[in-house]
């Protein structure tokens, strides 16, 4: 699944870095999407910042800062959701697949990642102390193990007081 969730969050970067440079360079055709769909020409460079800021923030996600990434998705998601939005309100419906794409690149990076990240709660088996051979794979990270009997042969049960 990893392989995946890496190349979509790829495609996703490789597609925002695309767009941020293009809103750098001012072609003709962003300058005159952006009057039909009623965008000022100041917030181009806001725009651009935005989605670079975004792309920086996924890439930052494959490094494991995962708050960072999470954040970087919703705020895309959010910025193509606007997008989107201005172009329905302007009614300028012959070039909303540019944003429809970006968004849906955005949001399956983004599911991607949820999906990846819930479920992987126990990241690897860990031996519980004192124990030989026994794991709690299947206790969450961070659960207060209560041990039962002693040596070798105890078994590893969640602590009472959190549900076990």
């Amino acid at each position: 699944m990893f392989r995946v969730y890496f190349i979509v969050t790829i495609a996703t970067v490789a597609g925002n870095v695309y767009a941020a440079i293009t809103d750098v360079r001012r072609p003709r055709w962003v300058l005159e999407n952006m009057a039909e769909v009623g965008v000022p020409r100041p917030w181009l460079p806001l725009l651009a910042l935005l989605k670079g800021a975004g792309a920086a923030g996924l890439l930052l996600d494959l490094m494991g800062f995962r708050t960072t990434g999470r954040a970087a998705a919703s705020g895309l998601l959010l910025f193509f959701i606007g997008a989107i939005t201005a172009h329905l309100r302007a009614r300028a419906f012959h070039n909303i697949a540019f944003p429809g794409a970006y968004l849906a690149l955005v949001g399956r990076q983004a599911r991607i990642a949820d999906w990846s990240q819930s479920s992987g709660k126990v990241r690897r088996h860990e031996s519980v102390p004192g124990q030989i051979g026994a794991t709690r794979a299947c206790i969450p990270r961070g659960t207060a193990v209560e041990r039962k009997g002693g040596g070798s042969d105890s078994h590893a049960r969640p602590h009472p007081a959190q549900g076990g």
